[in-house]
């Protein structure tokens, strides 16, 4: 077993490169759209939105979502590079001031939204030094984007000259800060930002949110990206033609779950690194699409680092069904996932889809929603515009906004605002109205 799961770790760099040329050759249309966000970043604000030939998608600028920051566009030397040929990476936006930047943009409080940021490097700059910093989620850390070491996480999808990163997290108000943090020399910049509504009772999770390790296999309503993946040796891939029932809460597209793969012998397993995290979610999607013969049966054990989810599982016949697999137990070493052929099953098992999820933790409540509200009411009735003014006002602390101080003694509990000076600001007339609605103020 050992050596086994050893070698399957050792395909991470041809997995890597796999990712992208699905990424790029098989997007497929996406038929719905509603409240999807689409930003083309550094698309110029005079341009107007446009479709995305192949996928349907409906891209705009970022003009409108974020005050700082400078338009580019990628000067890739490679014509057949793909993603950096591709419309919405074409251009990005850069931000050569400040040190943190943000997006803020309106959203559905508690709805399970997928978030997607694109970095395409495309040596914009003709510096060919390709960045490293920080992306937060609000106030909280989401991950490092490092493309001057693309392979030393394989906890990433990887792109020809960039990265991606995917989140599913669900908002705890009707606004999201995404913000990109300089830590070093480099300049942070973005190609892409695009969040997609999900059903809310399917990638659910106790605390934290799900930060995308890979998705195995794209026509997909909610627009999330799939990957072939059938590791020729071990699996026979088949297809039907026939339609799948998917009206589950995965809601999965009819070009993935008409597929699925089948063990060559008794069992199939495979194991993988997961960098840094004490909880993973996988989800297994099933469908029986062969027409079985009447003394036929598919029926097998689910096993999860050698514990057993299933004993007798048998995917129902040509309907999509879910296996979540939810833990608070770290992988050691190695996650390990196994499908073994039941003693009576005259069939071996197989699969059609997964996708496997890090619990990203986010502690650091935002601000109160109530104090963000007023405070930028009376930003507007002052016509204040500061550089650092972007982002959570409060948090993290060190970057909280210039004439603010706040309350932020247990990370659990919104921060309130309890002091505003702006004694330097020149101001005249008469207060805004909005102050009387920052309940915690002690000191004007």
């Amino acid at each position: 077993l050992s050596s086994h799961m050893k070698m399957e770790s050792n395909h991470w760099p041809a997995l890597l490169a796999l990712i992208a040329i699905f990424f790029i050759s098989n997007l497929g249309n996406v038929q719905g759209q509603e409240g999807f966000i689409s930003l083309d970043c550094g698309m110029p604000h005079n341009e107007s939105s446009y479709t995305e030939e192949s996928t349907g998608l409906v891209f705009s600028s970022d003009a409108d979502f974020i005050r700082s920051g400078k338009g580019g566009r990628t000067k890739s030397e490679d014509p057949d590079s793909g993603i950096a040929n591709t419309k919405p990476y074409k251009y990005l936006t850069y931000f050569p001031e400040g040190t943190r930047n943000c997006y803020n943009l309106t959203v559905m409080q508690g709805t399970h939204y997928l978030i997607r940021a694109v970095f395409v490097y495309g040596n914009y700059d003709d510096l060919k030094q390709k960045p490293k910093f920080d992306l937060y989620l609000g106030p909280n850390f989401w991950t490092t984007i490092n493309l001057q070491d693309i392979f030393g996480n394989v906890n990433r999808i990887y792109v020809p000259d960039g990265t991606i990163e995917e989140i599913i997290h669900m908002p705890k108000s009707n606004y999201l800060d995404i913000c990109l943090v300089k830590t070093g020399t480099t300049t942070p910049f973005i190609s892409s930002l695009e969040l997609r509504p999900l059903i809310d009772d399917s990638y659910t999770t106790k605390t934290g949110s799900l930060k995308l390790f890979y998705r195995w296999y794209p026509d997909d309503v909610h627009d999330r990206l799939w990957h072939s993946d059938f590791w020729e040796g071990d699996m026979t891939e088949i297809n039907t033609t026939t339609p799948v029932n998917t009206k589950n809460a995965f809601d999965l597209p009819q070009a993935i779950i008409s597929k699925a793969a089948i063990a060559k012998g008794k069992s199939w397993s495979r194991g993988w690194l997961m960098q840094n995290q004490d909880d993973v979610h996988v989800y297994l999607h099933f469908a029986e699409i062969q027409v079985l013969k009447p003394k036929d049966t598919r029926e097998f054990s689910i096993l999860w680092n050698d514990a057993t989810i299933n004993y007798s599982y048998s995917p129902p016949e040509f309907m999509a069904d879910t296996v979540p697999i939810r833990t608070s137990t770290k992988c050691d070493d190695l996650c390990y996932l196994e499908l073994v052929r039941g003693k009576s099953s005259s069939l071996p098992p197989s699969i059609n889809a997964m996708e496997v999820f890090g619990v990203l933790q986010l502690p650091q409540s935002e601000t109160d929603e109530n104090d963000v509200s007023a405070f930028k009411n009376i930003q507007a009735t002052y016509r204040l515009q500061k550089t650092n003014w972007q982002g959570d006002p409060c948090v993290p602390i060190n970057y909280m906004w210039t004439g603010l101080n706040c309350s932020n003694v247990v990370p659990s509990v919104p921060p309130r605002i309890i002091s505003i000076d702006f004694s330097s600001y020149g101001l005249n007339g008469t207060i805004a109205s909005d102050i009387q609605y920052l309940s915690q103020l002690q000191k004007l």
